[in-house]
């Protein structure tokens, strides 16, 4: 009998291997190995980017149904 994973088959990784497929060609982030992207603007400020969450996940349901 084969067991079929819920969260494989609504397209979930819990890897990210596609989120660290996609994160390869940006800048290389100050703090390597962090989840989210951070980013020196300038000698005194820094971005972070992080675009994770339990509101994405629910918005792009949304707009597939």
């Amino acid at each position: 009998m084969t067991t079929i994973d819920p969260y494989k088959a609504l397209g979930v990784s819990a890897s990210k291997e596609d989120v660290h497929a996609a994160i390869l060609e940006l800048e290389p982030s100050v703090f390597p190995g962090a989840f989210c992207q951070v980013v020196a603007d300038d000698e005194h400020t820094l971005s972070i980017i992080h675009a994770d969450g339990a509101g994405t996940k629910s918005t792009v349901a949304y707009i597939k149904y």
